[in-house]
């Protein structure tokens, strides 16, 4: 549900939308009502991306719960249904104010994983509620601070999945800190762990991989699903190439806030980079931009984003030396 909302964002496909709304909103009613009297969402299967357990309060369901609810109320704005907008947005805010006030550690800084389980603080749900801005701005520095606690020489550690590096979550990670306003710690994650796999001999090194052990062998799930299979996890993995959507919209700093492109903002975080360049294409054309360090006094930005017409296509180049 995340997805349709990510892909209608940015290509303004007003036909899939007319489409899908119908189901879409059943999968809304279907999720929204395992919310129980806790005002939370009581989580009653037990799948999910590989982590070993699920259900009950679980704080990664809940917050990802919450986004589903956020950006379905700007669905619903698209689709011209002002009140199940409202709705739905006045119950992403209960349910928000919920999960921080039960499923949060004021003596760690961090969420844990349920509300039968408090010994453990999970990379998903500490990295989601970072991302997707479900946590006070006064609890982000001590979040991002907690998940460092996971890391090692080669990618963090997962420990709702324990002696596994995985890329799905990680990806949210590196977002998570950006997010948080810490490019450092962002960019040292990518080069730990993606650096790691692109250079290692003995990988795809272009490519990148599903997860790995902490041991540095490919044996991702191995004991936890895969069957001891080491040759099960995928080395072509999308779920593990959250690196690129955050060096664009997080580092390069293009970010596109109406539908198609129709709002924007460039926002670069710099960390320890001399420059930066990326772009997307939205239904208005191609957004692409960047920066460099000039000098020792500020930094050299540009970007061109392309607007598309009838008739052909203009595009604007500004550039801005800031000192």
């Amino acid at each position: 549900m995340i997805a349709t909302y990510e892909y209608i964002h940015y290509t303004n496909n007003q036909e899939f939308l007319a489409t899908y709304w119908p189901k879409y909103q059943l999968a809304m009613t279907f999720i929204a009502t395992k919310i129980d009297n806790t005002s939370l969402l009581y989580v009653t299967g037990i799948n999910d991306w590989g982590r070993l357990t699920q259900g009950g309060h679980n704080s990664e369901a809940n917050v990802l719960l919450c986004r589903v609810l956020t950006t379905g109320s700007i669905i619903a704005t698209w689709a011209s249904n002002s009140i199940l907008s409202a709705t739905w947005k006045s119950l992403a805010h209960t349910l928000q104010s919920s999960i921080n006030n039960k499923l949060f550690s004021s003596t760690t800084g961090a969420f844990y994983d349920s509300d039968t389980n408090s010994h453990l603080y999970p990379q998903d749900a500490n990295s989601m509620a970072l991302a997707y801005s479900v946590s006070p701005l006064n609890t982000t520095s001590s979040i991002s601070t907690q998940l460092l606690t996971n890391w090692s020489p080669i990618g963090a550690v997962s420990p709702e999945l324990p002696n596994n590096i995985v890329a799905y979550t990680s990806s949210i990670e590196v977002k998570a800190h950006l997010v948080s306003r810490n490019p450092l710690r962002s960019l040292a994650l990518m080069r730990l762990s993606w650096g790691w796999y692109l250079h290692n001999p003995f990988g795809t090194q272009s490519t990148f991989i599903e997860g790995y052990l902490s041991d540095g062998t490919w044996g991702y799930r191995s004991a936890n699903g895969y069957n001891g299979d080491y040759s099960y996890p995928s080395h072509s993995h999308g779920w593990g190439t959250g690196p690129v959507e955050v060096l664009i919209t997080g580092v390069v700093g293009i970010q596109l806030i109406g539908a198609g492109g129709s709002e924007w903002s460039f926002v670069p975080q710099f960390g320890d980079l001399k420059r930066a360049e990326g772009g997307v294409t939205a239904a208005l054309g191609k957004f692409s931009a960047g920066w460099s360090l000039a000098g020792e006094t500020g930094y050299l930005y540009w970007y061109n984003f392309g607007i598309m017409f009838q008739l052909g296509r203009m595009e604007h180049w500004f550039y801005l030396q800031v000192t």
